[in-house]
């Protein structure tokens, strides 16, 4: 709007009804935009909480993969003992 055009100022009278329209409908589509946000941040926070899920899950097979390593090189030292022990 540039600074040299007038303004023109119109009064409207809304009822009661058509009021209460209109803000059932901003609430009706307020509610529906909150409605698919929260839905959008559920769905973020099932992902994030798989994620976490995967994350731990390959972590205690990780875990569990060492100590089988490591339970099998002490095997193999205790066998190396005994046999260096027996042949004494």
């Amino acid at each position: 709007m540039d600074d040299d055009s007038e303004s023109t100022i119109i009064n409207v009278q809304l009822s009661d009804e058509q009021i209460k329209g209109v803000l059932t409908e901003f609430h009706d589509e307020s509610q529906s935009l909150f409605d698919e946000k929260e839905k959008e941040n559920s769905q973020v926070k099932a992902s994030t909480a798989n994620n976490i899920f995967e994350l731990i899950e390959d972590t205690v097979e990780t875990v569990k993969n060492m100590l089988g390593q490591l339970k099998l090189e002490l095997l193999d030292m205790a066998k190396l003992e005994f046999d260096e022990s027996s042949k004494k």
